[in-house]
């Protein structure tokens, strides 16, 4: 919302504009700008928008508030949808993501929100939590407010439109872990089925990720759930693991497990893997979580055996 006012996101001093002067939105087409029955008018090209209408625009486009050719104009610059932001009540401290946001800094993750399928959900020390437009979340005393689009049901004024994002699901993905011999290193490969059928984890993958540490932790979980498969475990039961159990076997802190797996969710996000925080699955209430990929090899490099 642009205007005089001090609800307004973008607060502008000319007497001509008006209290809440105009809107900008963001539909699956691109940005629109809505007169909100301004006293002096909404102006773009020389026309003026009736009150209440909308008029799609592009990047240079110039609109006028107040007048057809007065000093309070707005250039859109960029035309990239609306992104994830979460904003401290105290300090207006922004944290801002695309499909994937974090409260708080590596060493302390706090909040991690993410699109699960639709639905955001919000997570801190394993405890996932559904949120939606203008959700609170406390991290280190201090109130956050996350701006999700589209807006909450039932928001008086017009916003936005939720966007699938251009990126293959993570269910479309196989994963291929390659372990080395000392298990120092972990390479891992994903591979995008786009037919039905098993999926060439021979060939060489679609998307190959950089050695991370916290490749080892998944690769930990694809072997867990590779073991309950061989052991004709129904799919739905295969590889949950306890998350204390998980901190034994990796000689990890919970913490570590936490941060490790935000890890995970960013560096799939960044690579356009849409739906990355469900790579680690949680069941709710029971501590336990296991590899959200169903279909995964790993070749194990300390007795060169594939599972």
């Amino acid at each position: 919302m642009v205007g005089r006012a001090a609800t307004c996101a973008i607060r502008l001093t000319s007497p001509s504009v008006s209290g809440e002067h105009a809107i900008f939105l963001w539909r699956e087409d691109g940005w629109h700008v809505r007169d909100l029955g301004s006293r002096n008018g909404t102006w773009i090209d020389g026309a003026r928008l009736a009150p209440g209408t909308r008029r799609a625009i592009d990047v240079g486009t110039t609109v006028h508030l107040g007048s057809g050719d007065g000093d309070a104009r707005l250039t859109l610059v960029d035309d990239g949808r609306p992104a994830l932001r979460a904003v401290c009540e105290a300090t207006g401290e922004i944290a801002i993501g695309e499909d994937l946001l974090q409260i708080g800094d590596e060493s302390d993750p706090g909040w991690t929100i993410y699109d699960d399928g639709g639905t955001w959900i919000a997570e801190t020390d394993g405890s996932p939590i559904e949120i939606h437009d203008q959700h609170v979340l406390v991290h280190g005393g201090q109130r956050w407010v996350v701006e999700i689009a589209p807006r909450a049901p039932g928001d008086p004024i017009e916003s936005t439109d939720s966007v699938v994002p251009a990126a293959c699901p993570l269910e479309l993905y196989a994963f291929r872990f390659d372990v080395s011999r000392d298990e120092e290193s972990v390479r891992l490969g994903l591979y995008r089925r786009d037919a039905p059928g098993p999926v060439d984890l021979d060939a060489p993958p679609d998307l190959e990720l950089p050695d991370r540490t916290a490749h080892y932790l998944l690769v930990t979980l694809a072997r867990k759930r590779l073991t309950d498969r061989e052991a004709g475990v129904p799919q739905a039961e295969e590889g949950w693991v306890y998350i204390d159990e998980l901190t034994q076997m990796l000689a990890f802190t919970k913490p570590r497990i936490n941060l490790e797996i935000f890890r995970l969710r960013k560096l799939l996000t960044a690579n356009r893997v849409a739906g990355a925080g469900r790579i680690v699955e949680r069941r709710a209430g029971s501590g336990q979580l296991r590899i959200g990929v169903a279909d995964v090899r790993v070749i194990d490099g300390r007795s060169a055996t594939t599972r």
